[in-house]
């Protein structure tokens, strides 16, 4: 019924599942009053949408507060993300940030004795391969190392390019006093002692596997410090995967709840992406330091500001020595200052070190040494770094073996849950519709032989576990199809 008086008045309807254009009702239009009246009953999720229009001027708009009240009011999945938003903005307030830094006073040496890994883990709360190649030059500087470049001519001599070469210059017995991870990767280098030269291009797709251990005693370090509340690549990855697998859900599980529902997949879909990103975004920077931690990190930030503020007039007071530079060198390439520390010392560092084997020339110039260095650090980089591709059989070998422990339990637990909901949407006030049985089963198949048992043991999900789901799956489907006796 529309107000007296209407003129244009028009009208129109569709029937059926949603998307559907079929048009099984009758329109009637009687001066200001439309109707509508079906020829069949509906069916199980068929609806009727009616469409009428009229003249503009006899129906007032909605305003802008209006029309943003009826978009919630019909996207509603979309509160999910706002509710998600605001969670994890309180885990990040209340848990996630650190204490207050204090104002940053320069510092002329590395706070309680921490090593240019520790320091530069410290500052980002990632043990980046900028970290590794640091110690390993403090190494050389300390007298554990030497490293020597080379070239190395190709085709006859018509190109060469540069080769690295570590030499190991202290036997096993005289790392007791370095580190956790410094004897680590001096035993990663060096086989345990085992050889004593190698060459870079050796390790290239084979060092690799030692990086989750180097890592590892980077972070037991600082946790031993009690710099963080919990190991920050720790939160990380059980955030991000906490944020995968729910956006996946809610996803996956959206799609049948929006047909249920009747409202468009679509807004479901947006809804877990955007629920997952949130808690991913979050989950980056939930790792919180300790107010030791903050200490620390205002005593690594002050030292950033001597090596990086070589022109300020504090710096022309201090001592300058060719070891100074030499022991603070790996700090500055672990905090990215490196070439403004070169920069002060270009009239007093005047020779070669003798823990660095280089063609410097008739000359020997600090910067055209530190670009030296940086070279040898980015090669390095690349190459401890690089793992083999892997033909798909070798990669689902090798990815059963990779740890996943965080993401074994969060996939254990949501597997059964996942499984139980869709089969149970599936049948709701539909028992024994064949169509929804058939592809029900079809899910089911491609499921688990997506995650047969080789490939499922890649994200922690043994065998047991998928006969275990697979049999609850047998017993809902049974119980919710009586008719069906067979295995798809």
């Amino acid at each position: 019924m529309l107000p007296a008086g209407v003129t244009g008045l028009r009208a129109t309807s569709f029937t059926g599942a949603y998307g559907s254009r079929q048009q099984d009702a009758d329109v009637q239009v009687a001066g200001n009053a439309v109707e509508f009246r079906m020829r069949r009953a509906l069916s199980f999720r068929e609806g009727l949408t009616v469409v009428v229009g009229w003249d503009k001027g006899f129906v007032s708009e909605p305003g802008a507060a209006a029309k943003v009240a009826l978009f919630l009011r019909s996207n509603w999945p979309f509160s999910i993300s706002a509710g998600v938003f605001v969670v994890m903005f309180w885990l990040w307030y209340t848990r996630g940030r650190d204490p207050r830094l204090r104002p940053i006073v320069p510092q002329y040496a590395p706070p309680d004795g921490l090593t240019p890994g520790e320091a530069g883990t410290l500052v980002d709360n990632s043990a980046d391969m900028r970290d590794i190649t640091a110690t390993i030059v403090d190494l050389a500087v300390r007298g554990y190392i030497l490293i020597e470049e080379k070239e190395k001519p190709h085709l006859m001599g018509l190109w060469s390019n540069k080769e690295y070469a570590f030499h190991l210059r202290k036997k096993p017995a005289d790392w007791k006093e370095l580190k956790a991870h410094e004897r680590e990767l001096l035993e990663a280098l060096f086989a345990g002692g085992a050889t004593e030269s190698v060459e870079l291009s050796e390790l290239q797709n084979k060092f690799y596997k030692n990086l989750p251990a180097i890592r590892d005693r980077i972070f037991n370090g600082l946790m031993a410090h009690r710099y963080f509340l919990h190991r920050p690549d720790t939160v990380r990855q059980g955030y991000l995967g906490a944020g995968f697998v729910i956006g996946l859900l809610m996803v996956w599980g959206g799609s049948f709840l929006g047909r249920l529902l009747g409202i468009a997949p679509l807004t479901f879909i947006l809804t877990g992406i955007a629920s997952g990103a949130i808690i991913c975004g979050f989950g980056w920077f939930m790792p919180a330091r300790t107010l030791e931690g903050t200490r620390a990190l205002e005593g690594v930030l002050g030292f950033e500001d001597f090596l990086g503020h070589v022109e300020a007039d504090r710096f022309a007071r201090t001592i300058k020595t060719p070891q100074m530079f030499e022991k603070f060198l790996p700090f500055a390439m672990a905090l990215g200052v490196e070439k403004k520390w070169a920069g002060a010392f270009q009239d007093i560092y005047r020779e070669p070190p003798e823990w660095y084997r280089g063609s410097y020339g008739p000359n020997f110039y600090t910067m055209g040494f530190v670009h030296d260095m940086d070279q040898m650090t980015t090669r390095a980089g690349s190459v401890l770094s690089s793992a083999p591709r892997l033909a798909p059989a070798a990669r689902a070998s090798a990815a059963a073996e990779a740890p996943a422990a965080g993401l074994a339990a969060v996939a254990a637990v949501t597997f059964d849950g996942v499984l139980k909901n869709s089969v149970r949407l599936s049948f709701r006030g539909a028992e024994g519709d064949e169509k929804s049985l058939k592809w029900l089963l079809r899910v089911r198949t491609r499921f688990l032989a997506q995650f047969s048992p080789s490939g499922a043991e890649g994200l922690g999900i043994t065998p047991a576990v998928l006969t275990r789901c697979a049999r609850k799956a047998a017993k809902i489907i049974a119980t919710r199809a009586p008719r069906w006796r067979g295995e798809p």
